[in-house]
């Protein structure tokens, strides 16, 4: 029983490196460690540049915020974030300007959550946060305006419908909430005289 204990240990001893607490030479050549990459992966730039070529900057800016999540610094994609960034912005802009208040706001989110924190790259971006914030609050609030006229037409589940669409990109959009809140007691309140 001893002998096969302290065969164990040798054993164990002899396959950790020793002393040490490296593993030996053989299992460094099976398991190598890889130093972090000090560029994005090309195929990752490849495809950045193919969803900004085809005007998908929304993908663009995805992929990028995906890659450095995983650890990819900011300024590895110097030119793609600005042009990805601003892509969005356009894209929003022109979504607001035709009357598509929700389309508009969550794209204008989406730039929002994504803003990049480098402030080199920030200068290339053609709107700031705050800019960014106030059409969102803007979207936000031709929407409560679409839901109002429905109130007033007594469509009221049109209503609630267009403020809820509100919440997909400005969760805490007050006067929203609010009317949806009293517009739900309004229906409750009208099926429970409907039953009577």
């Amino acid at each position: 029983m001893r002998l096969t204990y302290c065969a164990t240990v040798l054993f164990l001893t002899t396959m950790l490196g020793g002393c040490s607490g490296r593993f030996p030479l053989e299992i460094d050549r099976l398991f190598p460690v890889h130093a972090p990459s000090q560029h994005p992966e090309k195929s990752s730039l490849r495809q950045i540049d193919s969803f900004l070529a085809t005007n998908k900057p929304r993908a663009a800016l995805t992929l990028i915020n995906r890659k450095i999540s995983q650890g990819e610094p900011e300024a590895h994609f110097g030119k793609h974030y600005p042009q990805a960034m601003n892509g969005v912005l356009n894209k929003a802009l022109q979504l607001q300007q035709q009357g598509q208040a929700l389309e508009a706001g969550l794209l204008y989110r989406t730039a929002h959550s994504n803003y990049p924190r480098s402030l080199t790259l920030r200068e290339h971006t053609s709107m700031t946060l705050i800019e960014i914030d106030a059409s969102i609050e803007l979207c936000a609030n031709a929407l409560l305006d679409e839901g109002l006229q429905a109130y007033r037409r007594g469509e009221l589940e049109a209503a609630i419908h267009s403020w809820e669409a509100i919440t997909r990109f400005h969760p805490e959009h007050i006067a929203s909430q609010r009317a949806i809140t009293t517009t739900r007691t309004q229906l409750a309140n009208l099926k429970k005289l409907q039953q009577q």
